[in-house]
């Protein structure tokens, strides 16, 4: 029976893992965005680096106008746009944060710190772990998501931009335990729902 539930929480985890891999292969860099805006609108951003290459957006639909594009792009990423010109337009973004990509990984059910989880860069060689606070620091800045990993708690991913605001922010992980018995509970649940029904 265990085996049963080991194998139910396992699909889930490969349907999770494959659904962020689809939205992580349709978003691109918030530069590569811009460049394709101005080639195509006609138009000049200006801006600092590091306030943007943390943005990983799926683009906007090519048939919209510069305008709705950039409040697309205001949406998704909460930057802010100032209008030189017709031609020219700043951006850039309103916190500002001057430190390194880092945080604390902390277990969601006890609260206690979680050391030697590795964290890495999607799709890089960027990796690192966290001490006995959790605590750990990435050595760059770089759109690709964040992940998280430790042979006891559920795999996680989160955009990088999550970790590009003032202080260290804590990242809470979900233990195996209560996902196994969450989903085995859910099982159950909906049995009882498929049996009253049939009862009915």
């Amino acid at each position: 029976m265990w085996k049963n539930r080991y194998c139910i929480v396992f699909i889930f985890f490969l349907f999770q893992n494959f659904a962020n891999a689809q939205i992580e292969k349709a978003a691109i860099p918030l530069k590569e965005i811009l460049g394709q805006m101005s080639a195509q609108h006609g138009v000049k951003f200006n801006f600092i680096q590091d306030e943007i290459v943390i943005f990983k957006i799926v683009p906007p639909p090519e048939e919209y106008t510069l305008q709705a594009k950039i409040e697309y792009i205001k949406e998704k990423t909460k930057l802010k746009f100032s209008v030189v010109d017709k031609k020219y337009y700043t951006i850039f973004n309103d916190q500002k944060v001057d430190k390194p990509m880092c945080g604390y990984l902390i277990d969601g059910e006890t609260n206690l710190p979680i050391e030697n989880a590795s964290v890495q860069v999607v799709n890089t060689n960027a990796i690192t772990s966290t001490n006995e606070q959790g605590y750990f620091e990435l050595p760059i800045v770089s759109p690709n998501s964040i992940e998280f990993r430790h042979q006891s708690y559920v795999p996680k991913n989160i955009e990088a931009r999550a970790l590009y605001v003032e202080g260290c922010p804590n990242v809470m992980l979900t233990p195996f335990l209560q996902e196994l018995i969450e989903v085995v509970a859910n099982q159950y649940l909906a049995r009882g729902i498929s049996k009253n029904r049939r009862q009915d």
